[in-house]
């Protein structure tokens, strides 16, 4: 891994805090989005899985697929199959919840499992950068 791969993947992942940060704040609002929440729960995801490939210097194409980006990580750390499920859950909140005709707004429960699932994909990617040596600091700099 080179300087730039290193500093790209850093942005995503800061990238990626602010999202969890986003949806967090949101749960704590009178009145929940639970849509908004679940939106940033994906999006949070989508950012740990393409830190985790700009670190590999692994060219990934532009895409929202959470479980083909597991794919293309775990091509680097097998180990990151595993969250395969998570990736397909959280999947369908990159596009459709944004829109009023797509899907029906989430209830608190499922907003809940979006977030465990953010979470685990959120650990799994730093357990897997950390085994290879990779410590990613989000901070500027």
């Amino acid at each position: 891994m080179n300087e730039v791969d290193q500093e790209l993947a850093r942005a995503w992942f800061r990238k990626a805090e602010n999202d969890l940060l986003g949806a967090r704040n949101n749960l704590t609002a009178k009145d929940i989005p639970y849509d908004v929440v679940c939106f940033h729960c994906q999006q949070a995801a989508e950012k740990y899985l393409k830190g985790f490939l700009a670190w590999s210097g692994y060219p990934f194409e532009r895409t929202h697929d959470l479980e083909r980006l597991v794919e293309l990580c775990a091509e680097s750390v097998p180990e990151l199959s595993a969250i395969r499920d998570e990736a397909n859950l959280l999947t369908d909140y990159a596009v459709g919840i944004r829109y009023p005709d797509s899907l029906d707004e989430p209830t608190p429960e499922q907003t809940n499992t979006a977030l465990n699932a953010a979470m685990s994909i959120r650990q799994s990617v730093l357990k897997a950068l950390l085994s290879k040596g990779f410590v990613p600091s989000m901070e500027q700099g």
